[in-house]
């Protein structure tokens, strides 16, 4: 695909060998600017319609060499690319994790401890109502680690096995979220979101009235913790492509240490054994902000969480951030992670073009 003032391309990631079992390609599809004074709103702006098609065929674009280097101009690009915003569907709609504002529609990606990753998720997975577009902002590039990992969820469906597929197809997921006023284990609950932050109050009866207005059952477990439960279908019809693909954010102790053990080289043995200890004692003490379950209340077979974790994984892209990178996502096609993080990083974060999944 021809570009003025950009090229195409694959991008190369042998260099990360040890963690993909499958060289992909065309995943993410890179446009790289020959002229790295080109604003990356004027590129949109002109090739927005080359952009669609793209997006649509690859369902991940990484713009490389751009000038972005404000949120603003962030922000800016993805409005020229006709994105539009939602943040309070995440700061005021049952977010997880812990995000700082930036400006206007830009967020921090999130507030989660550095040294602990986060596994495969589709943004805002537990909402029927969620974003179609998810979009990265590299303002400061890591100086070690720190990926955002990619996964193609249309090719993570078409590889289960027919029974899975079956399963999933068949029966809805059940996302539990688990919210309080205060956190007395603050050194364990590296991943959670306070009630305020989630619903940016804490007045129970606008929080009735949020949660009514997004499908999500809700009770108050006691005058700190929030219980919050919704019913989602595990595989959806893409509206841009008309194709099926995953919609999950899986968290287990199982999973969780399988992926920890994919970096455990990262760390020094002591500091992986602290780890360690720390994430056995967050899923012992049932701290972990949401747990899954089928719509008959059962949890999910190991033997297809397994399953899943290895298709995710191999149809995966790990890459290294560079300063000014953004990388534009199909939510619905595609799942993201973060890996452990050396030394400071700003990623930010916009999402946008809301679609009722439920209807």
């Amino acid at each position: 695909m021809e570009f003025k003032n950009a090229k195409g391309r694959d991008l190369k990631n042998n260099e990360y060998a040890f963690l993909i079992k499958n060289q992909l390609k065309g995943f993410p599809f890179v446009i790289e600017a020959s002229d790295s004074d080109g604003l990356l709103s004027e590129f949109i702006n002109s090739e927005k319609q080359k952009i669609e098609i793209a997006l649509a065929n690859h369902g991940a674009i990484l713009f490389r060499n751009f000038k972005v280097s404000t949120a603003e101009e962030f922000e800016k690009s993805l409005l020229e690319f006709g994105l539009v915003m939602h943040a309070d569907a995440y700061s005021k709609g049952g977010g997880l994790t812990q995000r700082k504002k930036i400006k206007n529609n830009v967020y921090s990606s999130t507030e989660t401890s550095n040294e602990s990753p986060i596994y495969f998720h589709n943004e805002m997975a537990y909402a029927n109502t969620r974003p179609t577009i998810i979009s990265f902002y590299a303002h400061l590039s890591p100086n070690l680690y720190g990926e955002t990992p990619i996964s193609d969820g249309a090719k993570v469906y078409a590889g289960l096995s027919g029974e899975t597929q079956q399963i999933l197809k068949s029966h809805k997921l059940i996302y539990r979220r688990i919210y309080k006023k205060s956190n007395k284990h603050f050194f364990l609950n590296v991943l959670q979101a306070s009630i305020k932050q989630a619903f940016g109050t804490e007045d129970a009866d606008t929080i009735a009235k949020i949660c009514q207005t997004s499908d999500f059952e809700h009770k108050w477990i006691n005058d700190n913790t929030l219980q919050v439960d919704s019913k989602v279908s595990a595989v959806v019809t893409n509206p841009r492509t008309n194709s099926y693909a995953l919609n999950l954010q899986l968290l287990s102790r199982d999973l969780y240490m399988k992926q920890f053990n994919m970096i455990k080289e990262r760390h020094s043995f002591w500091k992986r054994w602290i780890m360690k200890l720390k994430m056995e004692l967050y899923f012992y003490c049932k701290l972990a902000p949401i747990s899954i379950m089928s719509d008959d209340g059962k949890p999910l077979p190991k033997k297809m969480l397994f399953e899943l974790f290895e298709l995710v994984n191999s149809n995966a892209c790990y890459f290294k951030w560079q300063k000014d990178d953004v990388l534009l996502l199909d939510n619905t096609r595609c799942l993201h992670a973060r890996l452990n993080v050396e030394g400071e990083r700003k990623i930010y974060t916009c999402f946008g073009n809301m679609h009722n999944f439920n209807i």
